[in-house]
């Protein structure tokens, strides 16, 4: 995938002319990279629109016009920018409101390790990924790398066959299958 460049990043009176273009543009990318596993995860797979969406928009809430701070920035968000042969989501736990958090996440810790792409015999553990380095502010999500060796991806890349969004932890058991717009979105995201 294409990584982002400084040059490829708007200062914020700039983005500011192209900013609703350019959500309308990632809503429609996202609506098709999104996946609901259960009623607790939600998982978001990023993709070079998503990740330069994220920066523009912190650089715009920032107001950050230094090129230094927007190449740390960049090198921060990149992380989330997939390479060849593998997805990355953004995993997010819902909870209906504090009471629930409180009483569910000791339940579900270390559900990131549970999480996996199965396809018939054939399956792709996610990897627990940094995210971006944020220190000002504490984060809810995990991000997951989803790394295909070449008999898995070329069974993924097969719409033919089943692929399933599986997380298998001992408090919380859910799936998903992969499949129609979002599953092109994905293939079109592991062969670009």
């Amino acid at each position: 995938m294409k990584r982002i460049r400084v040059e490829d990043i708007k200062l914020p009176a700039e983005y500011e002319g192209t900013r609703e273009d350019m959500r309308r543009a990632v809503a429609d990318v996202r609506r098709y990279h999104r996946i609901q596993v259960g009623d607790l995860l939600s998982f978001a797979f990023e993709n070079r629109a998503t990740v330069l969406f994220q920066i523009q928009e912190l650089i715009r809430a920032e107001n950050i016009t230094d090129a230094e701070r927007i190449k740390h920035e960049i090198q921060s968000y990149s992380r989330l920018l997939p390479s060849e042969d593998e997805l990355i989501a953004t995993m997010l736990i819902q909870f209906r409101d504090r009471d629930e958090m409180a009483d569910s996440l000791s339940k579900v810790a270390g559900i990131q390790e549970s999480v996996c792409i199965v396809m018939g015999r054939r399956r792709v553990r996610a990897t627990t990924e940094p995210g971006p380095s944020r220190n000002d502010r504490a984060t809810q999500a995990h991000y997951l790398r989803f790394r295909f060796p070449p008999v898995e991806l070329d069974t993924f890349l097969d719409s033919e066959r089943d692929a399933y969004l599986v997380v298998d932890h001992p408090n919380y058991y859910a799936s998903a299958k992969i499949d129609g717009e979002t599953r092109a979105s994905l293939i079109k995201d592991l062969t670009d």
